[in-house]
C-alpha cells in the first residue's frame, strides 16, 4: 500500500484540489518541500479535497516569510521521517512532537506549542471525575491510539486500569461516546478541538484539562540541514514576537484551557 501511494502521490502537485502537493510562493527559488500528514485536525487535514489546518497555515506564511515557494506534499505521519531523510521532502509539519527517538532521526526547530496528554469523559460522567485525580481511581477502562505518547503514558502509569487500544484516535472517541471505555486519553489539541472547537464540536463529551506530560511540538528537518534550521529558528522566534503564532492557533483552537492537578 505504501509503495502504490509513493507511485501515486509523490511529487503531484494540488492546485486547488486533490491529495498529492500544494505550491505556494512564485519566485525563482527552489520549492521547499513541506510534508504533511493531513490527516490530524486541526493541524492538517484534508476538506473537499484541499489541505487545511494550522500547519498548512504555517506554510502559507512561512513561504511569505522565506520568499520562497513552499510545495505541500501529503505523506502518512508513520512515514514522514522516512521521506525526509530519504530527501523526498525538506521539512516535516504535521503536529509533530519531539521524542529523545526522533531526535535520534531528526533535528527539531524551537518548539512552537508546549501541549501534553490529557483525557476525555462523557459529559454524563463528569460529575464523577470532578474534583478527583482520576489517574488514582482503580478499575476503570482506558482508550487510547496505537503508538502514540498517550499508549505509553498509559502502559507507564496506569497499570490498575485496563487498557484499550484503538487504532486511530476516531475509534477510540466513538467507543468512549458509546459507553465501552470509561476515558480516553490523546494529545491536548485533539482533547481542546473536539471539547469547544467549532471545526469539531462534540456534544457528549469533555476534556479533563490537566496535563498527564510535558510534550513540544515542532518542525522537523534532517540532520545534516543545518542551514534550514537555522532559517526556520529564525522565523519561529519572529513569530513568536509578532504573535503570529498565537494568531494561528487562535484561529484554529479557540481554547486551549489547562487546569492544575487534583492535590
Amino acid at each position: 500500500m505504501r509503495g502504490c501511494w509513493k507511485t501515486l502521490c509523490l511529487g503531484l502537485i494540488l492546485t486547488l484540489g486533490g491529495c498529492g502537493a500544494m505550491s505556494m510562493g512564485g519566485n525563482g527559488s527552489k520549492a521547499l518541500r513541506v510534508g504533511s500528514s493531513g490527516t490530524y485536525p486541526p493541524f492538517t487535514f484534508a476538506e473537499a479535497g484541499i489541505l487545511k489546518g494550522i500547519e498548512i497555515d504555517f506554510a502559507r506564511a512561512l513561504a511569505n516569510e522565506i520568499g520562497r515557494p513552499v510545495e505541500i506534499v501529503q505523506v502518512p505521519f508513520p512515514d514522514l521521517i522516512g521521506e525526509l531523510n530519504a530527501g523526498r521532502i525538506d521539512v516535516a509539519m504535521s503536529g509533530m512532537s519531539i521524542t529523545p527517538r526522533r531526535e535520534g532521526l531528526v533535528s527539531f526547530t524551537l518548539p512552537y506549542l508546549e501541549v501534553g496528554q490529557m483525557a476525555l469523559v462523557r459529559k454524563e460522567d463528569d460529575a464523577r471525575f470532578a474534583g478527583k485525580d482520576w489517574t488514582k481511581m482503580e478499575g476503570l477502562t482506558v482508550g487510547f491510539e496505537r503508538a502514540t505518547t498517550g499508549a505509553k503514558f498509559v502502559h507507564d502509569n496506569l497499570q490498575k486500569m485496563k487498557p484499550v487500544e484503538f487504532a486511530n484516535k476516531e475509534d477510540g472517541l466513538r467507543a468512549l461516546q458509546q459507553d465501552k471505555i470509561d476515558v480516553f486519553v490523546h494529545d491536548a489539541p485533539f482533547v481542546w478541538m473536539v471539547s469547544g472547537s467549532p471545526h469539531a464540536p462534540n456534544e457528549e463529551v469533555t476534556g479533563r484539562f490537566t496535563l498527564l506530560t510535558d510534550e513540544k511540538l515542532a518542525w522537523a528537518v534532517r540532520k545534516n540541514d543545518d542551514d534550514l534550521l537555522d532559517e526556520l529558528n529564525a522565523v519561529v522566534k519572529r513569530w513568536r514576537d509578532s504573535g503570529e503564532i498565537d494568531s494561528v492557533l487562535d484561529r484554529w483552537i479557540k481554547s486551549r484551557k489547562v487546569t492544575r492537578p487534583v492535590p
